[in-house]
């Protein structure tokens, strides 16, 4: 019994190395927008199923999409177990954003010009009246119109923060390079 269990650890810890050699070749060699195999995916067309690796597997369990005027943001929530992320993806761009939520961080529902959190300013980079619709889990969020804001902080520091009529739901995080997540199809 023993030997199977010391198989089964030698196992998981060869897999790990593997990955850990993997994500390392693509930290060298960074694509132009991460891309699941076949490249039917990018990191703007992620759907619930598809999993996103950063140091360990998300599963994508849903998403909501901001549109305005044609562009088009999407904010996923990614879950492991009891850990829960969000990952944004902006028109244009293959910098994701790594968020969490923020539900420490109390925003004025007028959308100040600059936000206080954990002690860093963070400035209103973005504001915008979006159209938001929502695909799979994504907890107790409707779809309509809401304002959508982008604060920008220190080096990468990022928060985004939307708006409804009564209260503001803000995630706090960093944008990350391209390369610092891989994308994996729903199996």
């Amino acid at each position: 019994m023993a030997a199977i269990a010391s198989l089964g650890v030698t196992s998981y810890a060869l897999y790990l190395q593997a990955r850990r050699m993997q994500r390392e070749e693509q930290r060298l060699a960074p694509p132009a927008v991460a891309r699941l195999e076949g490249g039917e995916h990018t990191l703007h067309s992620l759907a619930p199923g598809d999993v996103v690796s950063r140091d360990q597997d998300y599963v994508v369990e849903g998403l909501l999409t901001f549109e305005e005027d044609g562009r088009v943001t999407q904010l996923y929530r990614l879950v492991d177990g009891a850990i829960v992320r969000w990952m944004g993806a902006r028109p244009s761009d293959s910098h994701p954003l790594w968020l969490e939520g923020a539900g420490d961080l109390a925003i004025e529902i007028n959308g100040p010009e600059t936000v206080y959190y954990r002690g860093l300013p963070y400035r209103q980079s973005a504001r915008r009246s979006v159209r938001v619709t929502s695909r799979g889990e994504v907890g107790p969020r409707r779809d309509g119109r809401m304002e959508f804001w982008e604060y920008t902080g220190p080096g990468r520091a990022r928060i985004w923060a939307l708006a409804g009529p009564s209260e503001v739901e803000s995630f706090a995080g960093e944008e990350l390079e391209p390369f610092a997540i891989e994308l994996l199809p729903a199996s």
